[in-house]
């Protein structure tokens, strides 16, 4: 594996402590209604030291409005589940912050 220097000068390998480290960034912030979130190259902070710099999250783009709601909510909330988020971890997947997760179910919400 190979490191990454970050905005805070610091290499970094991608492992999930460095993941969470740049989700930092969300962790009681306001997410907007869009859920347009970037954790990449977070700042140039004693905070972020340990952040791995090219992290993001896998975004799911669906239609509000279908026939199959039911089944395309029902495999969103389980992609959101602790469950889903505790299996994705062996693959270097961090699990989402609980603001990001709260935020994701209300759109979620939204879908007829």
């Amino acid at each position: 594996m190979k490191k990454a220097k970050n905005a805070a000068g610091a290499y970094v390998l991608p492992k999930i402590s460095s993941i969470e480290a740049a989700a930092q960034l969300v962790k009681g912030a306001k997410i907007p209604a869009n859920n347009k979130i970037s954790l990449t190259n977070p700042p140039a902070s004693k905070k972020y030291r340990n952040a791995w710099p090219i992290s993001t999250f896998t975004y799911v783009i669906v239609a509000t409005s279908s026939p199959k709601a039911a089944q395309i909510k029902a495999f969103v909330k389980f992609a959101l589940s602790a469950r889903a988020q505790k299996a994705i971890q062996p693959y270097v997947f961090a699990p989402m912050p609980s603001s990001v997760v709260t935020a994701a179910n209300k759109t979620l919400a939204s879908i007829h």
